[in-house]
């Protein structure tokens, strides 16, 4: 009897053992690559430079209505246009300071078949409209209070978003915890100075000998994402950790996933510190984290799929795309060991890397999404 109870006991124990790993491997906060359907990718097309016309810094990519690339250089004062197969079908604007001019081109928004650019120096964001296959100036928005210029975010119908980041905006750095989400008129009104704030976490280190010294070294910041349906995205780069905002400033809890981070080698460590000259560096490398980044670049498509640059034990490196609500959906391998995600609409994703000699290129990669 006695035996009988011991192997019953055995048996229930194995049978909870059992249970208990089938459990895990369908926890809804449990993720691998067979979570996803990978996506190969194509090239769609990729240039560095031509006879009359290099980049020497790539800020920012984006995907219009009609499958034109836009991309802009922050050295140089113009937007550039290029069709579905790469040629150069556009250069938006000129240098200077008046209408239709830049002095530094900015960020920009693709939004109701108009683009959006900021430029930093003058403090005035220009709008052209999409007519006859081309970028039309339509007008120039003087922003009426000069520190609310930092990054467009987002175009409502009743005005534009914009984040005013720490490094961008003399309004951040009294409060290096919060990014201020600001909201301006069509005209350049303020509507709200302050919509709502968005916590951050980056690695800032306040130091005794050095009043501020800021980096973002492997540090751990908040990406933003404005989607269709105007909600605000935003990620907690130190973990896969989604919420979002509505325009009323109410926050919302997405989805979330515990991930295990990469360490970060020594050779990383001094590759990433190169930049900066004793004492910083000194100051850098005793705060520097010793892990990378689970989460770096936060994107929101045409389908609303979330698209999420994870760095993981689990997961390896790649992007990765979720339903709002957290499903796991698709996974593209990073193309290239430094590619930066820009964005993604229809079956078409854009990014850029930088070669050895330090020379950027821009890709437009094309994928088949299969039937779910």
């Amino acid at each position: 009897m006695i035996h009988k109870i011991q192997f019953l006991g055995i048996i229930g124990f194995v049978a909870c053992i059992i249970i208990s790993c089938t459990q895990e491997q369908h926890s809804p906060n449990h993720l691998s690559q067979d979570s996803f359907i990978q996506l190969p990718i194509e090239t769609a097309f990729e240039f560095t430079e031509s006879a009359d016309m290099a980049f020497r810094y790539i800020r920012s990519m984006k995907i219009d209505d009609n499958g034109n690339v836009l991309v802009t250089d922050p050295t140089q004062p113009v937007v550039f246009t290029f069709d579905a197969e790469g040629n150069l079908i556009q250069k938006i604007g000129n240098n200077g300071q008046g209408p239709e001019e830049f002095q530094n081109v900015g960020s920009i928004i693709l939004a109701q078949n108009s683009l959006l650019v900021t430029d930093g120096i003058s403090l005035k964001i220009e709008v052209f409209d999409y007519r006859n296959e081309m970028y039309e100036h339509a007008r120039t928005i003087n922003v009426t209070k000069q520190n609310l210029l930092g990054n467009l975010l987002g175009l409502t119908e009743e005005g534009i978003l914009i984040k005013n980041d720490i490094l961008l905006s003399p309004s951040g750095m009294n409060n290096s915890s919060e990014t201020p989400i600001s909201f301006i008129s069509r005209d350049g009104d303020i509507l709200q100075d302050t919509l709502f704030k968005v916590p951050i976490h980056e690695f800032v280190v306040d130091d005794s000998q050095i009043p501020f010294v800021a980096g973002r070294i492997f540090g751990n910041t908040k990406q933003l994402a404005f989607d269709r349906e105007s909600k605000v995205y935003s990620l907690w780069t130190e973990n896969l950790d989604i919420n979002y905002f509505t325009l009323d400033g109410e926050k919302h809890e997405a989805f979330s996933y515990s991930l295990q981070p990469v360490a970060i080698t020594n050779a990383e460590q001094d590759s990433a510190l190169n930049q900066w000259q004793n004492p910083q560096r000194t100051i850098m490398r005793q705060h520097m984290p010793d892990v990378k980044p689970v989460a770096s670049k936060l994107v929101v498509d045409d389908q609303q799929r979330i698209w999420v640059e994870l760095l993981s034990d689990e997961l390896d490196h790649g992007w990765f795309a979720f339903t709002p609500s957290g499903e796991p959906q698709f996974y593209i391998e990073i193309p290239h060991h430094n590619a930066y995600l820009q964005d993604i609409r229809g079956n078409t994703v854009l990014w850029n890397y930088t070669d050895e000699d330090g020379n950027p290129s821009i890709v437009a990669s094309t994928f088949e999404l299969p039937e779910i």
